[in-house]
């Protein structure tokens, strides 16, 4: 009776391998689509509608990258300046991933913002940089409400970061001549 059981749930579990499971391209690849601005937008460098990639992970001499899955350090480190002034909830250098939490400036302490940064590649190129805003106003009675925040507000957080690391690695480069 059990090498029966075994025999139907391998069986089973076989079958199962076979199944087609439909996927959708952009469900995998979130920067496919209106994130991908390469196509939408003109490199800030070339004024091109072609990505431009001034560091990508082929001179690993240089130390940009010291493993397989490691972000751009050049990326990690502009990221970690532009939003030095938040509270950190989670970071992941391997990953290349931050998370902050919410942050009101004392100018406005009726809003806050918070930002999740994801570098999806070692190239130096503004599609390797992934930020997502999100803000909070406080409503009459003192309580946080999500509100709406532009697009515009996570792109020019990705510009100066891509800024940031075109200097950083600018800088690297002139201390190694």
């Amino acid at each position: 009776m059990t090498r029966i059981l075994s025999i139907l749930a391998s069986l089973i579990i076989l079958s199962a391998c076979g199944a087609q499971v439909e996927r959708n391209y952009k469900d995998y690849h979130p920067e496919v689509g209106e994130d991908l601005r390469n196509s939408k937008m003109s490199s800030i460098i070339t004024k091109s509608d072609e990505p431009v990639v001034i560091y990508g992970n082929k001179k690993s001499s240089s130390g940009s990258n010291s493993g397989s899955g490691m972000a751009n350090s050049y990326l990690w480190k502009a990221s970690l300046e532009s939003i030095s002034f938040m509270p950190l909830v989670s970071s992941d250098s391997n990953g290349g991933a931050i998370i902050t939490d919410w942050y009101a400036s004392p100018e406005s302490p009726n809003e806050q913002f918070k930002f999740n940064i994801f570098i999806l590649s070692s190239e130096l190129q503004i599609t390797s940089i992934k930020v997502t805003a999100f803000k909070q106003v406080r409503n009459s009675s003192g309580q946080w409400q999500s509100a709406k925040v532009g697009s515009e507000l996570a792109r020019n957080v990705e510009d100066n970061i891509l800024r940031k690391a075109i200097a950083l690695q600018a800088k690297s480069t002139d201390k190694k001549s």
